[in-house]
């Protein structure tokens, strides 16, 4: 995804389960390890996914997947955002069972530690009906964009439209009916003077 200077690349992942076999994890975080690699420093990377893991003001419970992403953010330098913001617990828990009266933080948004752009916020939003028991995790963030003026961004446009002699044409004059229509007389005149041996050939 392209916003302006920005190049971003999001992932979306279903962790296994946290009593799924180790082969079916091993598996899961070698492919997710390999698909981070291909992405070039230069590119925003955004990870959404469900997960148990804590933060600072996350749960006090950890376990073997909690562990895992703990071990895979270490090796490719990320982090994870949703414990950096302080938040009622409603705004916390991002899956609830109200029959079995259970509730977790399960889904999570990690990034690049050198994550450029800047997030504002990370926070459960209720009231979201999507047939689901997870709730909407929302993260703001704030992208800082090169400002151009009018000027500037009529020379990159411009720059596309320059020849291999340097010359550069106004596609826009053409806009102007009475422009458009002189372009297209001297047009027909030039092409009726070339030869018809040129035509041929």
């Amino acid at each position: 995804m392209e916003l302006k200077s920005h190049q971003v690349v999001f992932i979306v992942v279903y962790a296994p389960n946290d009593d799924a076999t180790v082969v079916k994890k091993d598996l899961f975080y070698q492919e997710l390890t390999k698909v981070i690699d291909n992405i070039a420093d230069r590119k925003e990377l955004i990870i959404l996914g469900y997960w148990i893991i804590v933060g600072q003001y996350g749960e006090n419970v950890e376990n073997d997947n909690g562990d895992r992403l703990i071990e895979l953010c270490q090796q490719q330098a990320l982090k994870i955002t949703n414990g950096w913001f302080k938040h009622k617990n409603i705004h916390r828990y991002t899956w609830t069972q109200p029959t079995r009266q259970l509730k977790s933080i399960i889904d999570y948004i990690v990034v690049r530690q050198q994550f450029r752009p800047t997030i504002k916020d990370v926070r459960v939003w209720r009231g979201a009906e999507c047939g689901s028991d997870h709730h909407l995790l929302v993260s703001k963030i704030m992208f800082k964009f090169r400002h151009m003026t009018a000027a500037q961004q009529d020379d990159e446009s411009n720059d596309e439209l320059n020849d291999e002699n340097g010359l550069q044409y106004n596609l826009d004059s053409l806009k102007d009916d009475s422009t458009l229509f002189l372009y297209k007389l001297r047009l027909a005149q030039k092409l009726s003077e070339i030869p018809d041996d040129s035509a041929n050939n």
